[in-house]
Order: structure tokens, then C-alpha cells, then sequence
């Protein structure tokens, strides 16, 4: 009796110690209340129960506090926003959905969570287990309680809704699959078979027939997949044909450089040249006329007689069928030379004037009668060149 006493003592000496807040959603009129819950005297540290309720007044959370911090259980109910959208519909409504316990603002212990499966039905979602805010187990379930994933530090288990198993597997500290990792199809046979290190695929990566034939097998190497023999030996024949291709590319662009190289000294040789024969058609015909008038002062000179005579001077020429028939080839020279742009021809046909002058000046002081009579008879340009044996 007198432990009873002690205890109603202390409890009424709590409740009277801590100051209620009351929050509204229409602070004027304060018809609607938001909030109720429990402060320490002239603090804002929340000290004891919180109580929040949505517009239409249902309790939507019930938890405790002390020093502002989670303590013990805490309670969420569905509200009449979270019921107009959930399958349970209105029957949801002020229906527990998640329970939890904390110890100094960390969960600790047991935490359940409720949700309503299609046909409205109320069933426990998951169970999970904590330690100073850390989950260590998790057990998830299908709407009709079977279980579907118990997930935990170490060995580990998935279900199908109808109890089979769908997989198993070890979770390590990191909260990653590790190790070896079964997987099974939904009528029972072993589906898949592999390894992980730390949360990544490693080594074989199985799959199987329902008769235990293997289907497909994969090798990875920490969440890489890597290639198989054929994939392996496809991708070298691509790398080596790549090769060849730009193998070909390079030797067709080697092909096109030197090409346009020999183009540009082709070219470059065409240019050199034609500044070449143009200096040198210059300086043949410099020479060329120059030729002509020192024969025609060889040829024709003054005829002094006939100077005093008339009183005027007069000319004369010398060897006159030889030299008419230079005059004709000179000629004929000159006419080439105005129709042709080749500098080539020009360069032959000033080198063949200038011949016919050399070999005047060789005739000038020659007994050349014989020649003159046939040239007296020879009218045609190219025969009195030949004529003369000047090389064309």
C-alpha cells in the first residue's frame, strides 16, 4: 500500500509539473485542434505525451518525449486524408498504422507497420527490429501473412505469396548481400546460382532450366559482366578488322599526300620551267634580232658609186639571192613566233634564226655561186633552210 501511495505521488507530482500546449488549426477561433501536448514550465522542451490530429479531429500520431527527445512508444494512426486514398477506405479510418519505440530519440526494439492489401483488408506490412537507431532484422509479408523477405544480419530469406522460396542469400554488416546468393522459380526448381561480394556480382552467375540443365551462365567481376569466350573472340575479330580498316585509311591517306606532294613539285617543275624558257626566249630574242641587223649590215652595204652619182647614198647587196633567201627564212621565223604561246617552239624557232644568221656569217667571205643559183630557184622557207643544211 504505501508503494501505491509513493507511486500516485510521483506520478501526480509529473503531471502537475509540466505545462500542456495546445495548438489550433484556426487559431481565433480555436475550434479545430492541431497539437496538444506537454512542456516543461516556462520552456518550449517538449516533456511527456504529443498528440497530433488532422482537421476533422482524428489522432493522426501519439508519441512521448523526454527533453525533447523520442521516448518509449510511439503510435501513427490513418487520418482522413491518408483513408481517401488507402483501399481500407473510411473503415481505415483511426486504425493503427505504425508502431514504434525509441529510446533517448534512437529506435530500439520492435517497429510494425500496417497497410490494407486490394480487397481492404488489414495486415501487418512489415516487422522490422532495431538497436540504438540501427535495423538488424526486417521481416517483410504478403498481404496474406505469408512471409516474403526476412532480411537480417546474415542468413536471409524471400518468399513467393505462396510460401515457396524465392531466394536466400547472407547480408554482412554493410547491410550488403554477400557471399553466395539461390535463387529459386516460383514452382520450386533451383532458377539461379551465383556469388557477391559486398552487394556486386562476382565470379559465375548461373541459370538453370526447370530439368537442372544450364540455361545461361555469366562471369562478372565486382558488378562488372564480362565477356564470354565467343563475345570475346567476336569483339577481337571487330578489333582486328578495325585495324584493317584504318590500316587501309592510312595507307590511302599516305597514297593521297604523296600524290598531292608529286602534284605540287610537278607543278612547282612546270613553273620552274616556264620561267626558264621564258628567260631564255628573252634572251634569244635579243640575240635573234640582234643577228639579223649585224647580216644586214653585212650584207647590204653602200654603193658608193651610185652614192655619188645620185648624190644620195645607195645601198647594194651583197651575195643578193644568198642573203633574199635568208630574208625569206628570217621571215618565216618571225611569223612562227607570233602564232605559237609555246615557249618551247618559241625557243626552237629563235634557235633556228639564230643558226641562219650563223651561217651567213660563215658564207659572207665563202665562194657560195653554186649555192646561190639554187637558192635563186627556191622560194619555200623550209627548202631554203634545208638548202642552207641549218638544222631545223
Amino acid at each position: 500500500m504505501k508503494k501505491i501511495t509513493l507511486l500516485f505521488l510521483f506520478v501526480s507530482n509529473f503531471i502537475f509539473s509540466q505545462t500542456l500546449v495546445k495548438t489550433y488549426y484556426d487559431p481565433y477561433s480555436k475550434t479545430k485542434i492541431k497539437e496538444v501536448y506537454q512542456v516543461k514550465p516556462n520552456t518550449p522542451t517538449i516533456n511527456g505525451y504529443y498528440k497530433l490530429y488532422d482537421e476533422y479531429g482524428n489522432l493522426l500520431e501519439h508519441r512521448n518525449y523526454t527533453n525533447n527527445k523520442l521516448n518509449g512508444k510511439s503510435t501513427t494512426y490513418v487520418g482522413a486524408n491518408e483513408a481517401s486514398v488507402t483501399y481500407g477506405g473510411v473503415q481505415s479510418l483511426g486504425k493503427i498504422s505504425d508502431v514504434a519505440n525509441y529510446k533517448n530519440g534512437r529506435l530500439n526494439g520492435e517497429r510494425l507497420r500496417y497497410n490494407f492489401s486490394e480487397n481492404g483488408k488489414r495486415y501487418l506490412e512489415f516487422r522490422q527490429t532495431y538497436k540504438n537507431d540501427i535495423l538488424v532484422s526486417n521481416t517483410i509479408y504478403f498481404p496474406n501473412g505469408q512471409e516474403k523477405k526476412i532480411l537480417k544480419i546474415g542468413k536471409s530469406f524471400e518468399y513467393y505469396e505462396n510460401g515457396n522460396k524465392f531466394a536466400e542469400y547472407t547480408i554482412n554488416e554493410n547491410e550488403q548481400i554477400d557471399g553466395e546468393y539461390l535463387g529459386w522459380s516460383k514452382s520450386g526448381y533451383l532458377e539461379v546460382k551465383g556469388f557477391l561480394v559486398n552487394g556486386e556480382k562476382d565470379g559465375a552467375w548461373i541459370e538453370y532450366n526447370e530439368d537442372g540443365t544450364i540455361k545461361s551462365k555469366d562471369l562478372y567481376e565486382l558488378g562488372k559482366l564480362m565477356p564470354t569466350q565467343e563475345e570475346q573472340e567476336i569483339a577481337r575479330q571487330k578489333e582486328i578488322e578495325k585495324a584493317k580498316k584504318e590500316e587501309e585509311r592510312r595507307k590511302l591517306l599516305e597514297e593521297k599526300r604523296l600524290a598531292e606532294q608529286k602534284e605540287t613539285e610537278r607543278i612547282k617543275k612546270i613553273e620552274e620551267e616556264r620561267l626558264a624558257l621564258t628567260k631564255k626566249v628573252n634572251e634569244l630574242s635579243k640575240e635573234f634580232e640582234l643577228q639579223i641587223k649585224n647580216i644586214e649590215k653585212l650584207y647590204v652595204v653602200e654603193d658608193k658609186a651610185g652614192s655619188m652619182l645620185f648624190d644620195e647614198t645607195v645601198y647594194k647587196t651583197k651575195k643578193k639571192h644568198l642573203y633574199n633567201a635568208y630574208a625569206i627564212a628570217t621571215n618565216y621565223v618571225k611569223a612562227e613566233l607570233r602564232k605559237t604561246d609555246d615557249l618551247q617552239q618559241k625557243v626552237d624557232l629563235l634557235t633556228l634564226g639564230i643558226g641562219l644568221s650563223e651561217k651567213m656569217n660563215e658564207l659572207r667571205n665563202t665562194k657560195s655561186r653554186d649555192l646561190e643559183k639554187k637558192l635563186k630557184r627556191i622560194d619555200k622557207p623550209l627548202e631554203i633552210i634545208e638548202t642552207l643544211g641549218v638544222k631545223k
